[in-house]
Protein backbone atom coordinates (compact mmCIF):
# COMPACT_ATOMS: atom_id res chain seq x y z
CA UNK A 1 0.00 0.00 0.00
CA UNK A 2 2.80 2.36 0.91
CA UNK A 3 4.52 1.55 -2.39
CA UNK A 4 1.33 2.47 -4.31
CA UNK A 5 1.00 5.76 -2.46
CA UNK A 6 4.65 6.55 -3.12
CA UNK A 7 4.22 5.82 -6.83
CA UNK A 8 1.11 8.03 -7.00
CA UNK A 9 2.98 10.87 -5.30
CA UNK A 10 5.86 10.59 -7.77
CA UNK A 11 3.42 10.73 -10.71
CA UNK A 12 1.62 13.72 -9.21
CA UNK A 13 4.90 15.57 -8.80
CA UNK A 14 6.13 14.78 -12.30
CA UNK A 15 2.88 15.44 -14.18
CA UNK A 16 2.95 19.27 -13.85
CA UNK A 17 6.44 19.30 -15.35
CA UNK A 18 5.52 17.06 -18.26
CA UNK A 19 2.37 19.11 -18.88
CA UNK A 20 4.42 22.33 -18.81
CA UNK A 21 6.77 20.94 -21.46
CA UNK A 22 3.79 20.64 -23.81
CA UNK A 23 2.32 24.07 -23.08
CA UNK A 24 2.48 26.86 -25.63
CA UNK A 25 0.59 30.03 -26.56
CA UNK A 26 0.22 32.11 -29.71
CA UNK A 27 0.12 35.64 -28.31
CA UNK A 28 0.18 37.67 -31.52
CA UNK A 29 -1.91 37.73 -33.64
CA UNK A 30 -4.85 37.35 -31.33
CA UNK A 31 -8.48 38.30 -31.82
CA UNK A 32 -8.42 40.30 -28.57
CA UNK A 33 -10.84 43.20 -28.91
CA UNK A 34 -11.22 42.64 -32.65
CA UNK A 35 -8.67 45.28 -33.65
CA UNK A 36 -7.30 44.62 -37.17
CA UNK A 37 -3.65 44.07 -38.07
CA UNK A 38 -1.79 46.14 -40.66
CA UNK A 39 1.72 47.25 -41.52
CA UNK A 40 4.77 45.38 -40.24
CA UNK A 41 4.92 43.73 -36.81
CA UNK A 42 5.54 40.23 -35.46
CA UNK A 43 3.99 36.84 -34.97
CA UNK A 44 4.96 35.90 -31.41
CA UNK A 45 4.23 33.70 -28.43
CA UNK A 46 5.92 31.09 -26.27
CA UNK A 47 6.31 27.33 -25.83
CA UNK A 48 7.88 25.64 -22.85
CA UNK A 49 9.59 22.90 -24.83
CA UNK A 50 9.94 22.44 -28.57
CA UNK A 51 9.99 18.91 -29.98
CA UNK A 52 11.14 20.18 -33.37
CA UNK A 53 11.00 23.31 -35.54
CA UNK A 54 8.22 25.78 -34.69
CA UNK A 55 6.25 27.15 -37.64
CA UNK A 56 3.19 29.28 -38.36
CA UNK A 57 0.76 28.97 -41.25
CA UNK A 58 -2.03 31.34 -42.25
CA UNK A 59 -5.46 30.20 -43.44
CA UNK A 60 -8.70 31.61 -44.82
CA UNK A 61 -12.14 30.09 -45.03
CA UNK A 62 -13.02 28.59 -48.40
CA UNK A 63 -15.37 30.48 -50.70
CA UNK A 64 -19.08 30.34 -49.98
CA UNK A 65 -20.56 29.04 -46.74
CA UNK A 66 -17.81 26.48 -46.16
CA UNK A 67 -16.30 26.24 -42.68
CA UNK A 68 -13.18 24.59 -44.07
CA UNK A 69 -9.93 26.49 -43.72
CA UNK A 70 -7.67 26.73 -46.75
CA UNK A 71 -3.95 27.58 -46.40
CA UNK A 72 -2.80 30.85 -47.95
CA UNK A 73 0.89 30.48 -46.99
CA UNK A 74 3.41 27.69 -46.52
CA UNK A 75 4.74 26.81 -43.07
CA UNK A 76 6.82 29.84 -42.04
CA UNK A 77 9.72 29.22 -39.61
CA UNK A 78 9.57 30.84 -36.16
CA UNK A 79 12.74 31.90 -34.35
CA UNK A 80 12.62 30.03 -31.01
CA UNK A 81 14.46 30.56 -27.73
CA UNK A 82 13.90 34.28 -27.08
CA UNK A 83 13.89 35.31 -23.39
CA UNK A 84 10.36 35.43 -21.91
CA UNK A 85 10.70 36.02 -18.14
CA UNK A 86 6.91 35.86 -17.81
CA UNK A 87 7.01 32.12 -18.62
CA UNK A 88 9.36 31.13 -15.79
CA UNK A 89 6.52 30.20 -13.43
CA UNK A 90 4.89 27.91 -16.00
CA UNK A 91 7.94 26.52 -17.80
CA UNK A 92 10.64 26.63 -15.14
CA UNK A 93 12.96 28.67 -17.38
CA UNK A 94 12.74 31.77 -19.60
CA UNK A 95 14.08 30.95 -23.09
CA UNK A 96 10.69 30.00 -24.47
CA UNK A 97 9.69 32.83 -26.81
CA UNK A 98 9.16 32.51 -30.56
CA UNK A 99 8.89 35.30 -33.13
CA UNK A 100 8.55 36.03 -36.84
CA UNK A 101 8.97 39.48 -38.42
CA UNK A 102 5.94 39.83 -40.69
CA UNK A 103 4.26 42.25 -43.11
CA UNK A 104 0.50 41.77 -42.87
CA UNK A 105 0.22 43.14 -46.40
CA UNK A 106 1.52 39.75 -47.58
CA UNK A 107 -1.88 38.34 -46.62
CA UNK A 108 -4.24 40.96 -48.01
CA UNK A 109 -4.27 44.28 -49.86
CA UNK A 110 -7.97 44.76 -49.13
CA UNK A 111 -8.90 48.08 -47.52
CA UNK A 112 -11.78 46.44 -45.64
CA UNK A 113 -11.51 43.94 -42.80
CA UNK A 114 -10.57 40.49 -44.07
CA UNK A 115 -10.59 37.47 -41.71
CA UNK A 116 -7.66 35.03 -41.36
CA UNK A 117 -6.58 32.31 -38.97
CA UNK A 118 -3.01 31.74 -37.75
CA UNK A 119 -2.05 28.22 -36.61
CA UNK A 120 1.27 27.47 -34.90
CA UNK A 121 2.94 24.07 -35.04
CA UNK A 122 5.65 22.22 -33.14
CA UNK A 123 7.33 19.71 -35.47
CA UNK A 124 4.19 19.74 -37.62
CA UNK A 125 1.75 19.28 -34.71
CA UNK A 126 -0.68 22.16 -34.01
CA UNK A 127 -0.54 23.62 -30.50
CA UNK A 128 -2.51 26.89 -30.78
CA UNK A 129 -4.47 29.07 -33.20
CA UNK A 130 -6.23 32.43 -33.36
CA UNK A 131 -8.61 34.15 -35.79
CA UNK A 132 -7.95 37.81 -36.58
CA UNK A 133 -8.57 40.56 -39.16
CA UNK A 134 -6.22 42.22 -41.63
CA UNK A 135 -6.65 45.53 -43.45
CA UNK A 136 -4.29 47.62 -45.56
CA UNK A 137 -3.75 50.80 -47.56
CA UNK A 138 -4.13 48.74 -50.78
CA UNK A 139 -0.36 48.49 -51.11
CA UNK A 140 2.07 45.99 -49.61
CA UNK A 141 4.66 48.70 -48.94
CA UNK A 142 3.72 52.40 -48.80
CA UNK A 143 6.30 55.13 -49.34
CA UNK A 144 5.38 58.78 -48.79
CA UNK A 145 5.67 61.04 -51.81
CA UNK A 146 7.79 64.20 -51.74
CA UNK A 147 4.73 66.44 -51.67
CA UNK A 148 3.11 64.64 -48.71
CA UNK A 149 2.90 66.55 -45.41
CA UNK A 150 5.75 65.56 -43.07
CA UNK A 151 3.42 65.09 -40.10
CA UNK A 152 -0.26 64.99 -39.16
CA UNK A 153 -2.16 65.99 -36.00
CA UNK A 154 -4.52 63.50 -34.34
CA UNK A 155 -6.86 65.81 -32.47
CA UNK A 156 -8.13 64.85 -28.99
CA UNK A 157 -5.68 61.93 -28.85
CA UNK A 158 -4.59 60.34 -26.56
CA UNK A 159 -6.98 62.42 -24.46
CA UNK A 160 -9.38 65.31 -24.90
CA UNK A 161 -7.63 68.65 -25.21
CA UNK A 162 -4.39 67.12 -26.53
CA UNK A 163 -3.11 66.33 -30.01
CA UNK A 164 -0.57 63.72 -31.07
CA UNK A 165 1.65 64.67 -34.01
CA UNK A 166 2.29 61.52 -36.05
CA UNK A 167 4.66 60.75 -38.91
CA UNK A 168 4.65 57.87 -41.40
CA UNK A 169 7.41 55.32 -40.82
CA UNK A 170 8.00 53.20 -43.95
CA UNK A 171 10.12 50.70 -42.00
CA UNK A 172 7.16 49.73 -39.80
CA UNK A 173 4.39 50.77 -42.24
CA UNK A 174 2.73 52.60 -39.36
CA UNK A 175 2.08 56.10 -38.14
CA UNK A 176 4.45 56.79 -35.25
CA UNK A 177 3.95 59.43 -32.54
CA UNK A 178 6.50 62.24 -32.91
CA UNK A 179 5.31 64.39 -30.01
CA UNK A 180 2.21 65.48 -28.09
CA UNK A 181 1.02 69.10 -28.10
CA UNK A 182 -1.95 71.11 -26.88
CA UNK A 183 -5.13 70.76 -28.89
CA UNK A 184 -5.45 74.47 -29.69
CA UNK A 185 -2.01 74.62 -31.33
CA UNK A 186 -2.84 72.31 -34.24
CA UNK A 187 -6.57 71.52 -34.27
CA UNK A 188 -9.10 74.04 -35.65
CA UNK A 189 -11.94 74.98 -33.38
CA UNK A 190 -15.28 73.75 -34.65
CA UNK A 191 -18.02 76.38 -35.12
CA UNK A 192 -21.09 76.10 -32.89
CA UNK A 193 -23.46 73.44 -34.11
CA UNK A 194 -26.61 74.43 -35.98
CA UNK A 195 -29.92 74.00 -34.22
CA UNK A 196 -31.61 71.85 -36.85
CA UNK A 197 -34.72 71.36 -34.75
CA UNK A 198 -35.50 75.09 -34.96
CA UNK A 199 -34.99 75.12 -38.73
CA UNK A 200 -37.17 72.06 -39.24
CA UNK A 201 -39.95 73.48 -37.07
CA UNK A 202 -39.81 76.72 -39.06
CA UNK A 203 -40.10 74.81 -42.34
CA UNK A 204 -43.05 72.81 -41.02
CA UNK A 205 -44.87 75.97 -39.94
CA UNK A 206 -44.35 77.58 -43.35
CA UNK A 207 -45.64 74.48 -45.14
CA UNK A 208 -48.69 74.26 -42.86
CA UNK A 209 -49.47 77.95 -43.32
CA UNK A 210 -49.13 77.60 -47.08
CA UNK A 211 -51.52 74.63 -47.15
CA UNK A 212 -54.07 76.45 -44.97
CA UNK A 213 -54.00 79.52 -47.21
CA UNK A 214 -54.53 77.32 -50.28
CA UNK A 215 -51.63 78.86 -52.21
CA UNK A 216 -51.12 77.96 -55.85
CA UNK A 217 -49.50 74.63 -56.67
CA UNK A 218 -46.15 76.15 -57.67
CA UNK A 219 -45.71 77.95 -54.33
CA UNK A 220 -46.91 74.91 -52.42
CA UNK A 221 -44.35 72.79 -54.24
CA UNK A 222 -41.57 75.24 -53.31
CA UNK A 223 -42.46 74.96 -49.61
CA UNK A 224 -42.60 71.18 -49.88
CA UNK A 225 -39.11 71.16 -51.38
CA UNK A 226 -37.89 73.50 -48.61
CA UNK A 227 -39.35 71.16 -45.97
CA UNK A 228 -37.71 68.10 -47.58
CA UNK A 229 -34.42 69.98 -47.68
CA UNK A 230 -34.70 70.71 -43.97
CA UNK A 231 -35.37 67.06 -43.22
CA UNK A 232 -32.34 65.92 -45.25
CA UNK A 233 -30.01 68.34 -43.43
CA UNK A 234 -31.28 67.33 -40.00
CA UNK A 235 -28.94 64.71 -38.45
Amino acid sequence: MMRLLTSALVVALLCPVSLAWGQGVLGNPSFGGGEPYSGISVVSGWKCEANGPLTVRFFQYAEGDSIELEPVTDHLPLLYGNPRPDTRKVCGDVNNGFVLHWNWGHLSLDTTLEPFTAIVYDNGVEFDQHAFYVTSLAEEFVEMSDDSPPSYPLCDFPREGAAAIVVWNPRTQHLEIERTVSHSSYCPQEPPGRDYSVELASCERKLERCQNQRRDDAELQRYKELWESCREETP
